[in-house]
């Protein structure tokens, strides 16, 4: 431990965070037109912002930390005409290379304007990735949240509302997503989230395999999100979509007659005596038959169970409630981004802001015991200046999700719920079988940043991402709701959740009418990051990134889960676990002439900080219950994992 810990040290002392990068770059050289000469000392700026820099002896200038988007860069120098190239397109981890030629004059003019082109291939890209900007953004049809418009990318699959995102057909819990650096994996349950409205975000990264060091824990892929910076001029987005109630299936109502075949069997005009139905759902036709509902009324009334007693009527009209349509395709959807910014001075501060909001509200496409999937969330990013030199960057966002499960939660031995866009799996009479599950993530960030020089900053960050569950089943059917037939209540199954002791199964078509959703889930994580970066480009073809980042993990299970509607098989799922995290990581960007390099290595360490369960110790017991005995009364013999400790270079030319 004491060679781990120097290690550490070492490690801190040299490289200060798995910031995922936020920013770009911009480089090139300014000559002469006329002599070809390098210009020493000639301006570059950022049209409308704060960035610039001066060429070098070589000719050279290099601006770094350039937020994504499209800018005006001009260059300018006492003796020679300016000139404007329109529309650089800078993304993130990427280098734009702008050269300029200026003319000289004796006299003043107007300057020259050139609009940039886009490149035909990319020298300093390294890795498989797609860049998706604001422009492109607003331009896809159909991409009404940001789920909509990374699944739209090569390599990408998966329900990505449900937090399944998968790359390159890994598993979603080798993908990870970051929001201005910051993840939203929600360590329980291995699932990415999206809390970000669309209008918000000014690019969107997706790399696909062959990433640099400072991206880590992801092996299949790495969604990174970055927001617009907020601007001092007042700026608002408002973008509603309206969506008219109506079916969201093709094909008929699905209790129309002509497909609910039941209907017709079972209350048509020969549904009293024994009659028949041919159905046609398939290559082969078969035949149902019915017995009637005198000849069923009479088994009822002569089984010596007079708990199920019905008298014909009784019998047909108990189907024909309990049976009776749900309404739906009558509820309309809405979907509203907003997204506002503004610069205020504050005390001796300027302070600009970035604020969107999101609300979802999509009719589930079959009905559900809620109408509707709901979504709402806010995100605030403030740019403190604290100094020409020092940015205070706060960063804050929360977001909602209120909707069903997509299965039941009742049958499979499991610690997962699936959140459902759609509504998932329905029954077409009793719709309370599933639960319903409200999901919330909160994440806040800090970050500082220092400028030292042109080529040298230092950022320092600390942020809080939690993932909340809560899971249960929808309220009991009311009494008052019910009906009685032959002195016996039947509770709605239309109305409520109806419990396995009060339920009644259809014994005509075998509908289950009771029960399930039997799953609680208060199940929650927090997560606790400690950052630091250092990038200098120290020399012009050398650009120098390292980090550190120690992370602090609590994971919460708390899941109650009766397996069948079994009081005897009652499940839970319970612990309480802080798992420790630290990596580091180097990296150089090499750029010459005709070739481009990424060359870094990357420490990732990880302890688990908590004795488990030895399962390599089952074998001593003589029966599976004794070893089930042994877990429930806490004397299952424990023992503390051994941390882990990774090493990974990475190289790409």
């Amino acid at each position: 431990m004491k060679r781990i810990a120097s290690l550490i040290l070492l490690l801190s002392i040299f490289t200060i965070s798995i910031f995922a990068s936020t920013t770009g770059k911009v480089r090139g050289k300014i000559t002469d037109s006329q002599t070809g000469e390098p210009l020493i000392g000639a301006n570059v700026i950022l049209k409308g912002t704060t960035f610039g820099a001066a060429t070098d002896i070589n000719g050279v200038f290099i601006i770094l930390r350039v937020p994504p988007g499209k800018f005006n860069v001009e260059s300018s120098m006492i003796g020679y005409k300016s000139v404007l190239i329109t529309n650089v397109n800078v993304e993130v981890d990427r280098t734009v290379q702008v050269d300029f030629q200026l003319t000289p004059t004796t006299i003043e003019s107007d300057e020259i304007v050139v609009t940039a082109k886009r490149d035909l291939v990319r020298l300093d890209v390294s890795a498989s990735e797609t860049n998706i900007q604001a422009s492109d953004i607003e331009e896809l049809p159909f991409a009404n949240r940001v789920e909509n418009i990374i699944g739209m990318q090569a390599g990408v699959q998966g329900n990505l509302i449900e937090g399944d995102l998968q790359i390159r057909a890994g598993d979603a819990s080798e993908v990870n997503v970051l929001i201005d650096g910051y993840s939203t994996v929600d360590s329980k349950m291995s699932k990415v989230s999206f809390p970000i409205n669309k209008g918000s975000i000014q690019e969107i990264k997706v790399l696909r395999g062959g990433y640099n060091a400072e991206y880590g824990e992801a092996r299949s892929g790495v969604v990174n999100i970055v927001t617009k910076t907020p601007e001092d001029d007042f700026h608002l987005s408002l973008d509603y979509q309206f969506e008219p109630p109506g079916r969201r299936h093709a094909g008929p109502d699905r209790y129309d007659p002509s497909v609910f075949w039941p209907y017709r069997l079972y209350d048509g005009p020969n549904a009293d005596s024994a009659t028949f139905l041919v159905r046609y759902e398939g290559i082969t036709p078969d035949t149902i038959r019915w017995e009637g509902w005198k000849a069923y009324s009479d088994r009822l009334l002569n089984d010596n169970n007079p708990d199920n007693d019905l008298t014909p009527e009784e019998a047909r009209e108990l189907w024909k409630w309990r049976h009776r349509p749900v309404e739906y395709g009558n509820i309309s959807g809405h979907n509203l981004d907003l997204t506002l910014s503004k610069g205020i001075d504050f005390l001796p501060w300027h302070i600009s802001i970035l604020a969107g909001f999101k609300y979802i509200n999509r009719p589930y496409t079959l009905p559900q015991a809620k109408d509707s999937y709901e979504e709402s969330g806010f995100s605030v990013k403030m740019i403190n200046r604290l100094g020409e030199n020092t940015h205070l960057t706060v960063s804050a966002l929360n977001n909602y999700v209120n909707t069903v499960s997509r299965d039941d939660a009742n049958s499979k031995w499991s610690n997962e719920v699936k959140l459902s866009y759609d509504g998932g799996s329905s029954e077409p009479f009793y719709l309370f079988n599933k639960p319903r599950v409200e999901y919330t993530t909160t994440l806040i960030g800090l970050r500082l940043l220092q400028v030292f020089s042109p080529t040298l900053y230092i950022e320092a960050d600390a942020n809080y991402f939690s993932a909340k569950w809560a899971t249960e089943r929808f309220p009991n059917s009311p009494a008052e709701d019910g009906r009685y037939f032959h002195g016996r209540l039947y509770y709605d199954p239309q109305s409520g959740y109806i419990p396995l002791d009060l339920g009644v199964s259809d014994a005509v078509t075998n509908y289950r009418m009771y029960g399930r959703a039997n799953t609680d889930d208060n199940s929650y994580s927090e997560r606790t990051n400690f950052r630091v970066s250092l990038v200098n480009q120290f020399h012009p073809s050398h650009e120098l990134k390292t980090g550190f980042e120690l992370k602090l993990n609590r994971l919460v299970e708390d899941r109650v889960h009766l397996h069948n509607d079994d009081p005897a098989q009652l499940f839970e799922w319970k612990y309480k676990v802080s798992p420790i995290e630290m990596s580091a990581y180097v990296q150089d960007k090499i750029e010459f002439f005709g070739m481009i390099a990424n060359v870094g290595v990357r420490f990732d360490y990880y302890d688990a900080n908590k004795a488990l369960p030895d399962v390599s110790r089952t074998l001593e017991y003589a029966t599976n219950l004794e070893v089930l005995d042994a877990f429930l009364s806490g004397t299952f013999p424990v023992r503390k994992p051994t941390a882990k400790i990774y090493f990974s270079p990475r190289v790409g030319i």
